[in-house]
């Protein structure tokens, strides 16, 4: 599956390593790989945060429970620190703070959307006031079509290798 195939137009080599870890972890038929790398990730801020959450709908059974807990926090990211400027935005991208949290926002509500236990509260939330206004933050990088995107090609891309992808929680 080409890197093309998964992802927008941004500099790859910012989002590759994060991109592979998802797809080894898609793969990972056997549950073998730490799921919580893949909260660590997100929870960092990443260019490809939207696909790192359509990865954790697929990955991970607690999924409900772990998007309502960020959700519910506002969505923090928490940047590793010692970075420098160019560091930081190579890792996580060139959002600022409320801009990375938006993202994250944008991402678990619309992923949450697919989940059926999910699916109302994410409605809910995109009408209120609060998270309205956080939301507009995340405008430009339109992380909700994003994770719509990939969620449908990386279920096809896997679909045409003999492997169904199916969220792991209800």
């Amino acid at each position: 599956m080409g890197a093309g195939e998964l992802h927008s137009s941004d500099s790859a080599n910012r989002r590759r390593p994060h991109l592979v870890g998802a797809i080894a972890l898609l793969l990972d038929q056997s549950e073998t790989l730490d799921r919580n790398l893949l909260w660590c990730a997100i929870d960092a801020g990443s260019w490809v945060t939207p696909q790192l959450i359509d990865t954790a709908v697929f990955v991970d059974p607690s999924f409900p429970e772990k998007a309502r807990v960020r959700v519910d926090e506002q969505c923090p990211v928490l940047v590793p620190v010692g970075l420098t400027p160019a560091e930081r935005h190579s890792a996580t991208g060139p959002d600022g703070m409320l801009g990375r949290s938006a993202k994250m926002l944008a991402s678990l509500l619309a992923a949450s959307a697919s989940i059926p236990s999910l699916e109302r509260w994410a409605s809910d939330l995109q009408r209120d006031v609060r998270i309205e206004q956080v939301l507009k933050e995340d405008a430009w990088n339109k992380s909700d079509e994003i994770v719509a995107s990939w969620m449908t090609n990386v279920r096809r891309a896997f679909l045409e290798r003999g492997h169904l992808l199916a969220p792991k929680a209800t």
